[in-house]
């Protein structure tokens, strides 16, 4: 007899929280879809060190700053997903929580949504103009472009 696979929604959470109408459609998504098991993804980007400090820092200095910095950001996104999780939570489906640390958050979204074999995944709609996009890359186009844009919906 073969094994049903488990259906996994991934809900990727970074940058900024998502709205309460953004929360509300993540509710609709999960009754439409009923996924087995729902995924929280907490990603931080975290930059190469020389971005960060100088090389005239010294060592001892320099691993308290990173450390500090990466406390801060942690920090940061257990708030960024505070109102995400309490609403799952409230709903009768499997959660659970990760959080990834990468200089590109899309890689570390991107690698989990493909470890997990997830049949959803739900990212942040891009908030960059045109001219942003030029300079900087854009997490949520960097996911488009590498993923079936039939898994993915942007809130």
């Amino acid at each position: 007899m073969v094994e049903k696979k488990e259906k996994i929604m991934l809900i990727a959470s970074y940058k900024r929280e998502y709205t309460e109408m953004a929360i509300s459609k993540i509710q609709h998504l999960i009754q439409k879809n009923k996924p087995d098991r729902i995924v929280v993804i907490k990603a931080v980007e975290e930059r190469a060190t020389q971005e960060l400090v100088s090389a005239t820092v010294g060592i001892e200095e320099k691993s308290s700053m990173l450390r500090s910095v990466r406390e801060e950001k942690k920090i940061r996104s257990d708030e960024l997903a505070s109102d995400l999780i309490k609403t799952l939570h409230q709903m009768d489906i499997p959660i659970e929580v990760c959080f990834r640390m990468g200089e590109k958050i899309s890689q570390e979204i991107i690698k989990e949504f493909k470890r997990l074999d997830a049949d959803l995944l739900v990212i942040h709609d891009t908030k960059k103009g045109t001219l942003d996009k030029i300079f900087g890359s854009c997490t949520t186009e960097e996911i488009l472009e590498r993923l079936d844009s039939n898994k993915v919906v942007k809130l």
